[in-house]
C-alpha cells in the first residue's frame, strides 16, 4: 500500500558559489521495500545553463509510483572574456601609454568586474605576462595585449628635456650626444658616441635623473 521512494542527486557538489564548470550528471536512486522497484529513470546528464533540473519517476511492481526534481542546478563551462582597448602602439618613448582593460561573462559573472589596465609612460614597460581572471563557476579567462616601444631622435629629445625640468642647459649635452648617435657613420663610431651618452646619463643620475 506505500508508494516507493526515489531520490536525485549531482554526481560532484556544486562550488562555494553554487555553480559547476563542466556538465554535471544526475543520477536517482530508487526503491520499493514491499513489490520491489519495476523501473527508475536512468542518469540524466546536463550542460551549460542556469536553474536547471531533472526530474526522475520510480515504478514498483505493484504499479505504484513517486517523482521527484533536482532543482537550481547552474553550470557555466565558458570562461570570462577579457578584452582591451586604447592600445594606440607602436609608441615612441616620449609618449603615453593607457590602455583599458575590461572583463564579462554571460552566465556565473565574473568575480572581479575590473581588470588592470595598463598606463604609464612608454619608456617605463618593459614587458609582462597576461591577465587571468575567473568567473563564479571556477573557469578562468585569458586576456593581453602586446605594444611596441620605439626610440627615436626626436622622442629621445623630448624625453631628456622632460626629465631635466627647468634646467633646460643641463639637457642640452645628452641632446646633443644624442644627435651624435644618430648621425655616427659607422658602427665603431656610433659605440663611442653612445658610450659617451651611458657615462653622462650615470653622472646626471641622482640629479636631476632618477633611478628609474
Amino acid at each position: 500500500l506505500s508508494n516507493p521512494t526515489i531520490s536525485a542527486a549531482t554526481d560532484r557538489p556544486a562550488n562555494a558559489n553554487g555553480w559547476f564548470n563542466a556538465a554535471v550528471m544526475v543520477s536517482f536512486t530508487c526503491a520499493d521495500a514491499i513489490s520491489g522497484v519495476n523501473t527508475c529513470t536512468a542518469p540524466s546528464s546536463l550542460g551549460q545553463g542556469a536553474a536547471q533540473s531533472a526530474s526522475g519517476t520510480v515504478t514498483d511492481i505493484a504499479g505504484r509510483t513517486a517523482s521527484t526534481t533536482l532543482a537550481g542546478i547552474n553550470i557555466d563551462t565558458t570562461p570570462p572574456v577579457v578584452t582591451y582597448s586604447g592600445n594606440a602602439g607602436p609608441y615612441t618613448v616620449d609618449q603615453t601609454v593607457n590602455i583599458t582593460c575590461g572583463v564579462s561573462d554571460a552566465l556565473s559573472g565574473v568575480l572581479s568586474a575590473t581588470c588592470p589596465g595598463i598606463s604609464g609612460p612608454a619608456w617605463s614597460f618593459f614587458g609582462g605576462g597576461p591577465i587571468l581572471l575567473g568567473d563564479r563557476a571556477g573557469n578562468t579567462g585569458t586576456g593581453s595585449t602586446t605594444f611596441t616601444v620605439k626610440v627615436t631622435e626626436e622622442s629621445l629629445d623630448n624625453l631628456i628635456r622632460r626629465f631635466f625640468g627647468s634646467n633646460q642647459a643641463g639637457a642640452n649635452g645628452l641632446v646633443a650626444k644624442v644627435h651624435a648617435i644618430v648621425t655616427a657613420p659607422n658602427a665603431n663610431a656610433k659605440q663611442g658616441k653612445l658610450n659617451a651618452f651611458d657615462n653622462q646619463v650615470d653622472a646626471k643620475t641622482g640629479n636631476p635623473l632618477t633611478a628609474a
